[in-house]
C-alpha cells in the first residue's frame, strides 16, 4: 500500500503500474514485433475502459509501440467484457477496424521468417464476401505483403504470405462456429 499527501498525475498512476506490472510469461520472447491482448487493450488491465466502450486505442504489449489505432476510414470496435474475460467485439456488418500507426514496422522481408498467433472467435461474417483479422499489403496489385481473412462463404480462415503480387493461400477449417479458434 502506498500513500500519497498529493494527487498523482496520469503519468506517474502509468509509472507506479509498470513499476508493480507482474511480469507475463510473453515478456521474455525474443522477437516479438506486436501482442494485442483483449484482457489489457488499454495497457492498465482495462481499467480505464467500461463494457460496451469504443476502443480507439489497442495498446501494443510487446514493447514496441506498434499500438493499433481507430482510422478514419471505419468505425470503431468494442470492449466486451464478460466476467472472467474480455474481448474485442469487431462487427463485420459496421466495417469496424483498428491500424497500426506505423505498418512498415510489421514489413517482412523476403528472406525474413515470421508468424502469428491469434486467439478469434467469431459466429457470422457479415460483410458480403470476407472480413479481415490482420493485414500488411504492400504490393501495386494488391497481393504482396500478407493477410488474414475471414471469407464467408466457407467460414473459413485463409491466410497468406506473397513477396511479389502472385498469391498463395493457406485455408483453415470452418471458425464460424462461436467458438474459440487458435489460428498460427
Amino acid at each position: 500500500i502506498r500513500i500519497y499527501n498529493r494527487a498523482l498525475s496520469t503519468a506517474e498512476v502509468g509509472q507506479l503500474y509498470d513499476q508493480e506490472r507482474p511480469p507475463h510469461p510473453l515478456d521474455s520472447i525474443n522477437g516479438l514485433a506486436l501482442w494485442l491482448d483483449a484482457s489489457n487493450v488499454d495497457g492498465q488491465q482495462n481499467t480505464t475502459l467500461s463494457n460496451g466502450a469504443s476502443v480507439s486505442e489497442w495498446k501494443d504489449l510487446s514493447g514496441n509501440g506498434n499500438d493499433a489505432l481507430g482510422t478514419s476510414f471505419s468505425d470503431l470496435p468494442t470492449i466486451q467484457d464478460s466476467g472472467s474475460q474480455s474481448l474485442v467485439d469487431f462487427d463485420s456488418s459496421q466495417k469496424q477496424s483498428l491500424a497500426l500507426a506505423d505498418a512498415t514496422k510489421l514489413n517482412f522481408g523476403a528472406n525474413e521468417d515470421f508468424a502469428y498467433v491469434i486467439v478469434l472467435k467469431t459466429e457470422t461474417v457479415a460483410d458480403t464476401t470476407e472480413a479481415g483479422v490482420l493485414s500488411n499489403r504492400t504490393g501495386t496489385g494488391g497481393y504482396a505483403g500478407y493477410q488474414l481473412y475471414i471469407i464467408k462463404s466457407t467460414g473459413k480462415a485463409y491466410s497468406y504470405l506473397a513477396q511479389t503480387d502472385s498469391l498463395k493461400t493457406v485455408a483453415s477449417p470452418p471458425v464460424n462456429d462461436g467458438k474459440f479458434k487458435i489460428i498460427m
